[in-house]
């Protein structure tokens, strides 16, 4: 093999890190090590040296695998727990400041740290019901799941007293009966005589 080709290759695996998913990573690595004939133990030195922060994180915690190849599935196998837990992340802090929360949402905004703000009450709309998603974003902050109030539950809502009272303190007028007009007068019974 080209003594040339090794030395480019060498100088690349030097230069290498993980800046995609460590399977990709682990693909361009073998590619370049190949050439190389590097036995195990300088294969797994130089595999983990190019690997992103978080894998070498998660391998911090676990411990490090031993082979080179088992070192490899490590990597992967971390990596694509990161990615996963990365997307769920995204996924719950998207739920509670998406735009189409916006409608039931007070303050319309999100918090980071997940205390709730103090809530500002406008009138309300009618609105669709809640989704399962956004019932369970609420319980899980201890918020009243009606009106989105740290400070009680659905089961004390003012909001919802406040409604029923409105609906219940809705008053009727009274009945109108026909008045008799000026002209009306009372007649006599007729006798029929026996």
């Amino acid at each position: 093999m080209d003594q040339n080709y090794r030395e480019l290759c060498e100088s690349k695996l030097n230069a290498l890190r993980q800046t995609k998913s460590a399977a990709s990573y682990a693909v361009e690595f073998a590619t370049l090590s190949a050439p190389l004939a590097l036995n195990d133990e300088a294969l797994s030195l130089n595999f983990y040296r190019g690997l992103g922060q978080d894998v070498k994180d998660g391998m911090a915690i676990i411990g490090r695998a031993s082979t080179y190849e088992a070192l490899v599935k490590q990597a992967i196998s971390i990596d694509q727990r990161s990615h996963q837990r990365r997307l769920e992340s995204k996924s719950e802090s998207g739920s509670s400041s998406n735009g189409s929360n916006k409608s039931w949402s007070p303050s319309n905004t999100h918090n980071t740290n997940n205390s709730p703000k103090p809530t500002q009450h406008f009138e309300s709309k009618p609105r669709g019901p809640l989704s399962e998603e956004e019932k369970a974003r609420r319980k899980r902050l201890n918020l009243c799941i009606y009106c989105t109030d740290p400070k009680h539950s659905v089961a004390d809502c003012p909001l919802i007293a406040s409604k029923e009272a409105k609906v219940t303190a809705i008053s009727f007028p009274p009945p109108r009966y026909p008045q008799p007009s000026e002209n009306f007068q009372p007649q006599a019974p007729t006798r029929t005589e026996a």
